[in-house]
């Protein structure tokens, strides 16, 4: 797995049809149905979130009488409606699929083919995962929500163990809006040990952080409108990382999305075009680390919105912001992963957008922009590193689809 696969393993997003309210929720589409709307709408008031919380018992699931088909054997990859990235053993990217309420791991063996390693159910759809370690041993994370068929599922964090699938709940809520924002793990309190840096939606618009320690004790913050990016990441080079919180939309109902970076001295607004949809966290051209943002978002997203990518820098706690390039027809990039597919161990960017897949490679000083392959429209996607190469990982039925991703 390459450095860095965007600090948190994955994203999954949710989307509502074209003509509905831009700024409503969207718990109830799959990541498969068409990229047609905001993977987070637009929010409204709110307060502090309450006194710190944890799950009541840390609940290991019942285990399985009997292994799921298929287990063991090299075969074509399980159904999916979300896909996700993590590398689950030996450091080997794993793909882990959501097939609505359960989860599946399988281990590559050639493009579109795989070997299951576990199948679990869960109390509902598994938004996010991230993979990480808070001191007892790597695990993946996991958020449950609602979901097509999951209406009235809780939100639940479940830490699983990678071998076997096995969960042990580490928090659960059922509140307004069962969604998770972000799940990463993240010295979040700058105390030198990880914790779970998990967000969620506490009412119908609004987005709050509530880290999670691994005995399951959870702190809220204070909630923000429509903070549906979160990313923990070392910019200034200082002991622990800062906190980047980007919005897709403003304090008001048809204002702008912004960025905003939380360091140990304040907080440091950094200019955007319009709202933020993506970050990473990465090294790509071989240059220093730096954080990159996608931008461009607007409610009216099918005619205004550009889905364009900056690096944004520190530098003597001011922003330096630099266009890296811009797709020339799409309305976001939903994920950026770094890659490295010409193998000469400089990385670059895979924008995984609406249409296509585009190369961001850094040639001679300069970005240049190429297309990679291209997409139906679906809004979750992944790309994991397997021993054919880069593969594009696309949720499917009754397979779903992988498309080997190459240099052109």
């Amino acid at each position: 797995m390459k450095p860095i696969l965007a600090a948190a393993v994955a994203l999954a997003a949710l989307a509502c049809t074209r003509g509905a309210d831009p700024e409503a929720p969207t718990a109830e589409a799959p990541a498969t149905e068409p990229a047609k709307a905001p993977g987070a709408a637009e929010a409204t008031g709110g307060a502090a979130g309450g006194p710190t919380t944890k799950s009541a018992t840390a609940r290991p699931a019942t285990p399985k009488a009997t292994p799921p088909a298929g287990q063991g054997t090299d075969a074509p990859l399980p159904p999916s409606d979300r896909v996700f990235v993590a590398p689950l053993a030996d450091g080997v990217d794993h793909l882990i699929g959501a097939d609505a309420d359960h989860l599946w791991a399988v281990r590559p063996t050639a493009p579109g083919r795989g070997v299951l390693l576990w199948r679990v159910q869960g109390p509902g759809v598994a938004h996010r995962v991230a993979w990480g370690d808070l001191g007892d041993g790597p695990k993946l994370f996991v958020a449950w929500g609602v979901g097509r068929g999951f209406l009235q599922a809780p939100l639940v964090i479940d830490a699983l163990d990678p071998k076997t699938g096995a969960r042990t709940e580490l928090w659960r809520e059922a509140g307004e809006r069962n969604e998770a924002a972000h799940l990463q793990v993240a010295d979040v309190d700058r105390d030198g040990a990880p914790e779970l840096a998990f967000a969620r939606y506490a009412s119908k618009y609004m987005v709050e952080p509530r880290p999670i320690e691994k005995d399951g004790t959870a702190t809220p913050g204070a909630p923000i409108r429509m903070a549906s990016s979160w990313l923990y990441a070392d910019l200034d080079g200082e002991p622990g990382p800062e906190a980047v919180i980007g919005r897709v939309y403003g304090d008001a109902r048809g204002l702008p999305g912004d960025l905003r970076i939380r360091t140990a001295a304040g907080e440091i607004p950094v200019p955007t075009d319009r709202g933020v949809k993506t970050l990473m966290y990465g090294a790509p051209g071989g240059e220093p680390p730096a954080l990159f943002v996608v931008d461009g978002w607007e409610a009216d997203y099918g005619k205004k919105a550009t889905a364009r990518v900056k690096r944004v820098r520190l530098v003597d706690g001011a922003p330096q912001v630099e266009t890296i390039g811009q797709s020339p027809d799409e309305f976001t990039f939903f994920a950026l992963t770094e890659v490295d597919l010409d193998g000469d161990g400089v990385t670059e960017i895979a924008a995984q957008g609406n249409k296509r897949v585009t190369h961001f490679a850094r040639v001679d000083g300069q970005w240049i922009t190429r297309p990679l392959a291209d997409l139906e429209p679906v809004i979750n996607t992944a790309i994991g590193e397997g021993p054919d190469g880069y593969t594009l990982y696309v949720p499917a039925r009754p397979v779903t689809r992988a498309t080997p991703l190459r240099a052109r």
